[in-house]
């Protein structure tokens, strides 16, 4: 892991696996390289994190001596193995043979809030994977799932019905009730109230790729112009919807104040519900609805700068629906490391 360094504040964080011992380092320097070069950081911090003693040492002393040759300060360069921490810059006697521990979540001051809330960093990916695996009964509301999203798809394509009638009507009627639903999974200030079927209907209302991407646009403000999608739609999302939160200098929603008064930690700790409420979405969907909600999952998280839970997400989509454009399209992103716009981290 390479965590980049502005003054005191982090603007990049990077991570790549460890590559097997035939494998060259230098081809996972020329990974990942690229992108941190590209956001040219003051300094830069080296974790490792291995298996057995020295396992990271060739890749790690290569990317240190990279950064160095690209007058990057290397703050610290850490190996973490078994529960415990060495450093690896460290010349003084400070630094016992037998590394330190790792403190625990409730000792570190940037999670220790979260901890209060009961909320805790996934332990590794397969932690992470699990959290996004259907809970047991969800494949019984598939059937009602799928006849919805039929209703949703077609609706939004402007198709007529059998008897050649016209489905605007019905698209309206569609849509107020998806975003009523996805306001309730929105509003932090209140308990979500999701049954079963309201978590299956608002899976299916993602069918309509329209109202798709205006939730996107609500949750990662600055992605996505309103303007470029059904004004209808929109003005159905003015009335509806809570105010998105503006955050580190990202306006809200065109033409929707932000929320004022909102601390950094107020705003993590919704964000952090939100990002709950989704995953949870992501759990009581079934398997073949699932590629557009863990999509937008993956959206929100690769916005806030989760780029582990992003990938799984997109992981769990693909695996599904090998095709589904928009996840290709994200997965991309994320392989380039490029950034939201207006986002600083």
């Amino acid at each position: 892991m390479l965590v980049c360094l502005d003054g005191p504040q982090i603007s990049f964080v990077g991570r790549i696996d460890l590559p097997p011992d035939h494998v060259d380092p230098w081809v996972v320097v020329d990974e990942l390289m690229p992108p941190v070069l590209r956001e040219s950081p003051q300094r830069a911090l080296v974790i490792a994190f291995e298996r057995r003693r020295d396992q990271s040492e060739p890749l790690s002393s290569l990317v240190a001596g990279v950064l160095r040759d690209e007058d990057i300060e290397i703050t610290d360069r850490l190996v973490v193995r078994d529960g415990r921490f060495w450093s690896k810059e460290c010349t003084g006697t400070c630094c016992p043979p037998e590394g330190q521990p790792v403190p625990e979540h409730s000792q570190v001051p940037a999670v220790a809030d979260y901890v209060l809330l009961g909320r805790h960093p996934a332990a590794n990916r397969a932690a992470l994977d699990e959290l996004l695996r259907p809970e047991p009964g969800t494949a019984d509301l598939l059937p009602s799932g799928l006849a919805l999203a039929r209703r949703h798809e077609s609706a939004s394509r402007g198709e007529r019905s059998a008897l050649g009638i016209d489905r605007t009507a019905e698209l309206q009627k569609l849509r107020r009730s998806a975003l009523t639903d996805w306001a309730r999974l929105l509003d932090v200030r209140a308990a979500d109230g999701g049954s079963d079927e309201t978590w299956v209907a608002i899976a299916a209302s993602l069918r309509d790729v329209h109202l798709r991407d205006l939730v996107i646009a609500w949750l990662c403000p600055g992605t996505l112009d309103l303007a470029l999608l059904d004004p209808a739609l929109v003005h159905l999302a003015l009335a509806i919807l809570p105010a998105p939160m503006s955050v580190d200098g990202v306006d809200g929603v065109d033409g929707v104040d932000g929320v004022d008064g909102v601390d950094a930690l107020s705003w993590a700790t919704a964000h952090a519900e939100v990002t709950e409420r989704l995953m949870r979405l992501c759990r009581h969907t079934p398997l073949e609805l699932s590629p557009a909600p863990l999509t937008v999952l993956a959206n929100h998280a690769w916005w806030h700068g989760d780029g582990a839970l992003s990938r799984i997400a997109l992981e769990r989509g693909l695996a599904i629906e090998p095709d589904y454009r928009l996840a290709r399209l994200l997965e991309r992103m994320v392989d380039l490391s490029i950034r939201p716009r207006g986002r600083v981290a």
